[in-house]
This record gives structure tokens, sequence and C-alpha cells, in this order.
């Protein structure tokens, strides 16, 4: 997939309706315990990060789709 990581982005690449995926996204019945078991077993399937090993999950340098960047509360600029 292309750098336009957002809901519009998805959509055409999905060839939908951004309404319709927006929609998709919002609504669905995503369980958050099936995600975190499949990311605890891939984990757990590599074993350099069994022992003494690091994981950082961090998307910060993934180029973003605008120069606009969401802030956390509180957070000033």
């Amino acid at each position: 997939m292309n750098t336009d990581r957002h809901y519009t982005g998805i959509a055409r690449e999905g060839g939908v309706e951004p309404q319709n995926m927006q929609h998709f996204m919002s609504n669905s019945p995503w369980s958050a315990e099936a995600v975190q078991k499949q990311v605890l077993d891939e984990v757990q399937a590599r074993p350099e990060l069994m022992e003494g090993g690091v994981l950082l999950v961090d998307e910060s340098s993934d180029e973003k789709a605008s120069g606009k960047s969401q802030r956390r509360a509180g957070e000033t600029t």
C-alpha cells in the first residue's frame, strides 16, 4: 500500500467509496482481544525477542498524508 494510510487512501486502494470505508471501520465488530492475541503469537514466534530482546512499534517516521499532525490532549506546539 502507498503512504496514504487514512480512510480515504485505503478506500481508494480498495476501490470503494471513502464514506463506505469510514462506516465499515467505525461499525465493524472488531475483537481487540483477537488482534492482541495475534500480535502476541507473532512476537512469541521470534526467539530473539523472548530473552533480552526489545520490540519497538513506532510509525512516527512514516510519511504523513498532510502537513498536519494530530496532537494529544494537553500537548502544545
